[in-house]
């Protein structure tokens, strides 16, 4: 999947978010959990973490994650009620 924020630009989790039509906080989580990669350009000490994500980060993440379908479980055939099991 192609991104449509420029190659050369770190992108916030807001940017990031009206890309992928999801909420900050949704981004924000994702990084806390280690699952998309960024760092904080907040002054030290600071308490409230401003995040920047590299664009191949970006890339990574949807490479990981590009969408494949997931096989539908077959249906479970229905016991022959005149079939009595023993065990």
């Amino acid at each position: 999947m192609k991104t449509s924020i420029d190659s050369n630009r770190y992108a916030t989790p807001p940017e990031l978010g009206r890309l992928w039509r999801v909420k900050p906080s949704r981004i924000i989580a994702m990084i806390r959990r280690g699952d998309l990669r960024a760092f904080s350009v907040a002054e030290p000490g600071s308490r409230r973490p401003r995040y920047r994500i590299p664009p191949d980060s970006i890339i990574e993440y949807e490479n990981r994650h590009n969408g494949a379908t997931v096989p539908t479980p077959s249906r479970r055939r229905r016991a022959d009620p005149a079939v009595i099991q023993f065990f």
